[in-house]
């Protein structure tokens, strides 16, 4: 992730930038390459469900969007408890990269 917005992330909770412990670390990668994932599969829901999209109802989509939350909380916990954070910034890049190439294409429209 950017350092000046995980800095400033650690200001607005207080913290007095201390060197971040490893488990910390894995939990920052972890959250890198799950945004990357999350972005990824928006990209395939809107292409192939777009039905779905266009009718769903107000409890659809907030059932939605509370989903993602829970997942956005919890999983880099445990990703961060058992994935190394090397292995999370490959994956993440690869997924960020693969992901940029196909906007810039136009295979996400």
């Amino acid at each position: 992730m950017n350092p000046l917005f995980i800095i400033l992330f650690r200001i607005a909770q207080g913290d007095r930038l201390r060197k971040p412990t490893p488990e910390e670390e894995r939990r920052w990668a972890g959250l890198f390459c799950l945004i990357g994932i999350y972005f990824g599969v928006a990209f395939i829901s809107i292409r192939y469900a777009r039905h779905f999209w266009d009718t769903a109802g107000e409890f659809s989509l907030v059932a939605v969007a509370a989903v993602v939350v829970v997942i956005l909380t919890f999983v880099p916990r445990f990703w961060g408890r058992y994935v190394p954070a090397v292995v999370s910034w490959i994956f993440g890049a690869v997924l960020w990269v693969s992901l940029f190439v196909l906007a810039l294409t136009g295979h996400l429209a």
